[in-house]
């Protein structure tokens, strides 16, 4: 996709802005710009990544070695994320963090395999798990994704009775954190009772942190009470988590994103699901086909009075995307949208 003159300067002020600090810092600069890139990735923007790969070839950055990962993945060349994961695995053997991020990589590489293969990439994301955890002995959150993984079949390199040791210490290292790995032991237990009062005592004592409420929610969804998976992850969107975390920043754009989905198809709070979409367009303005998506969505869950609010996004998108196809959507949206408002509203 080319870029208008306006998205250009927009970005090179952004990026600008992000290196101000760092002009004798190259490593630090070239970590902001990776980030400028990643943020453009993950709205469906993949020409940012490609071109600043290009252009910087080989890094020791430990950051943008996830963003080939990330990118190669997001371009669907699996076999070539395949071999740049393998290779970061092994350049940053000792950051917990380098295999908590494989284990996520791992995992959609599954996804993205043949029926045949998906097994195999599965176990990998398990055993990173693990590994994540046995790096950093003492955080919660990396212990956390070590006795998760535990809790997976033996075949996967489960371990149910080190689960509930680790579970133990996860209990002393962090509070948080324990509360986590308690509802995912006793769910893995299929003692969703207990999960559910674990739950109510980890609201109660963090009502506003992303990783509780994302996993009560989770729980909730399990469970088939989608009102309440719902009313959890609403909570969860509107407490975004201070985090550069690829997949973490994944985790919270479902979470929102699932908020409009149960509103759309199970009939659900409607405006919870207007809300959350309106959250993430605080985030997300690059006119790419997943943020239209977004738009759309909004479009069917708004009110006639609130669809004014996405018609300066449409005609932002219209103008600046070289997409023909989703410049036409674009435009049949907002004729529809203002042939709507410009009648009575509905009483």
């Amino acid at each position: 996709m080319r870029h208008t003159k306006v998205e250009v300067l927009v970005i090179f002020f952004l990026v600008l802005l992000s290196t101000f600090k760092s002009v004798a810092n190259p490593s630090l600069e070239l970590v902001n710009r990776v980030r400028v890139a990643q943020n453009a990735l993950i709205q469906g923007e993949l020409s940012l990544a490609n071109n600043l790969i290009n252009k910087v070839k080989h890094s020791d950055e430990y950051e943008f070695h996830t963003l080939e990962v990330l990118y190669l993945l997001e371009s669907n060349k699996t076999s070539r994320a395949i071999e740049k994961l393998t290779a970061l695995e092994k350049q940053f053997s000792e950051r917990a963090d380098t295999f908590s991020f494989s284990s996520e990589a791992w995992r959609v590489i599954g996804h993205q395999s043949s029926l045949f293969s998906k097994r195999k990439y599965y176990k990998k994301a398990v055993q990173s798990k693990i590994k994540a955890g046995l790096l950093a002995p003492e955080s919660g959150r990396f212990l956390t994704m070590r006795a998760s993984a535990l809790g997976q079949s033996k075949s996967y390199g489960g371990d149910p009775d080190e689960q509930i040791n680790i579970v133990r210490k996860i209990i002393k290292v962090s509070e948080k954190w324990g509360y986590i790995a308690r509802i995912n032991l006793a769910q893995n237990n299929v003692n969703f009772s207990l999960a559910h009062q674990i739950s109510l005592q980890a609201i109660n004592k963090f009502p506003n942190d992303f990783d509780v409420l994302e996993r009560v929610a989770q729980l909730h969804w399990t469970t088939d009470n989608e009102q309440q998976a719902q009313a959890m992850f609403a909570k969860a969107c509107h407490s975004m988590p201070i985090s550069e975390n690829w997949y973490q920043t994944v985790k919270w754009i479902d979470a929102c994103y699932q908020v409009a989905i149960f509103a759309r198809e199970e009939g659900l709070d409607r405006q919870l699901g207007v809300q959350a979409l309106s959250k993430l367009f605080e985030e997300y303005k690059l006119p790419t086909e997943s943020n239209f998506e977004m738009i759309t969505l909004y479009a069917s869950l708004a009110k006639q009075s609130e669809l004014h609010s996405i018609k300066p996004r449409l005609q932002q998108l219209i103008n600046r995307t070289d997409n023909t196809k989703l410049k036409t959507d674009a435009k049949k949206l907002l004729a529809t949208i203002n042939k709507s408002t410009d009648l009575p509203p509905v009483l």
